[in-house]
């Protein structure tokens, strides 16, 4: 009975102490990331009393920061060693980076108008299977019902489209050499120029299906007369 209430203890212990270093991993990772987004761009991202901590930090400091909270020893690394050890160790260091050019990306993205929004609608699927969407027509038009008289039945015209999902990307990375010389731009520059293409396929996509006169599920294009 005693061995098991110590055991009970130092699982708990343990417990404990793991939840508590991830607590603190987090709350790093979010105030470095304030203070790389703040530097960046310093009118859109406000500087929080979290992230006064990384303010002055270039990349490789922050990198080397990262890597020692981890428990990798540092000592003696040339600066082409750290910037390499930091963006392929298991440190939140590439996670850090990872973040900060979502950010980038999402702001940019949401910002490109769109002018096909008002007459389409988003919806989400589960896969990439190809999936039917009912169109229903235009209601019958009224007609007046004298007295003593009967409603009559009306119908709504039906259609199907088929459509599904298809993935577009590239892939961008940070090199060692922006690392080294502190070329951090690139985070919020190249994620811009992203978000904005991403939003200008979709576009793309939409306005080339109207344009290119789109045969439907009838049979029919589009525009037919």
């Amino acid at each position: 009975e005693e061995l098991k209430k110590l055991d009970e203890k130092v699982n708990t212990r343990n417990i404990t102490v793991t939840q508590g270093d991830t607590m603190l991993t987090e709350k790093r990772l979010i105030a470095a990331e304030n203070a790389l987004c703040h530097r960046l761009d310093g009118v859109r991202y406000k500087l929080t009393d979290e992230g006064r901590e990384f303010r002055n930090m270039s990349g490789l400091d922050l990198a080397k920061d990262f890597l020692e909270a981890s428990g990798v020893s540092t000592r003696n690394m040339s600066k082409m060693d750290l910037a390499t050890r930091a963006l392929h160790d298991s440190s939140d260091f590439p996670l850090l980076l990872a973040n900060v050019a979502n950010k980038f990306l999402k702001d940019a993205y949401q910002a490109a108008p769109q002018t096909f929004a008002p007459f389409t609608r988003m919806v989400t699927t589960g896969d990439f299977k190809e999936l039917s969407r009912v169109q229903l027509g235009n209601a019958p038009a009224l007609v007046e019902v004298l007295e003593n008289g009967e409603y009559t039945r009306g119908t709504i015209s039906e259609a199907a489209e088929k459509y599904s999902l298809k993935t577009y990307g590239k892939i961008m990375g940070l090199t060692r050499k922006a690392l080294v010389n502190d070329d951090l731009s690139a985070m919020s520059r190249i994620p811009q120029l992203f978000g904005r293409r991403a939003r200008d396929l979709e576009s793309n996509l939409v306005w080339g299906l109207i344009t290119g006169n789109q045969v439907m599920g009838d049979s029919v294009a589009l525009f037919h007369a």
